[in-house]
């Protein structure tokens, strides 16, 4: 239903507008659960430091944590990529301009 979609859309940025959080987004987390799949398939338990950029550039995040928890030993966890693209794509989702 196209019209109960918009509403619940449109309904969702207000509050998003009024809280400053939780931006409608494209991205959810299964999402970056299967970038970060691809990017570790034998399951070491981390990314590279080069991956981990470019996967959150590939997102569309511009501005992000550029040394991240593990950067040092270019280990970047799942838990510690997980939190870096939901902040930036939490700041990329905003719609709006603080007031």
């Amino acid at each position: 239903d196209p019209k109960k979609f918009m509403i619940e859309t449109m309904e969702r940025l207000q509050k998003s507008q009024d809280t400053k959080r939780d931006y409608p987004c494209l991205f959810d987390d299964s999402n970056i659960q299967s970038v970060y799949g691809m990017l570790d398939p034998t399951n070491r338990g981390y990314i590279t430091l080069q991956q981990y950029n470019e996967a959150l550039e590939t997102f569309g995040i511009q501005n992000f944590n550029e040394k991240p928890e593990g950067a040092a030993d270019d280990r970047i966890t799942f838990d510690t990529f997980m939190l870096e693209a939901r902040n930036g794509l939490q700041r990329v989702s905003a719609t709006f301009h603080s007031k």
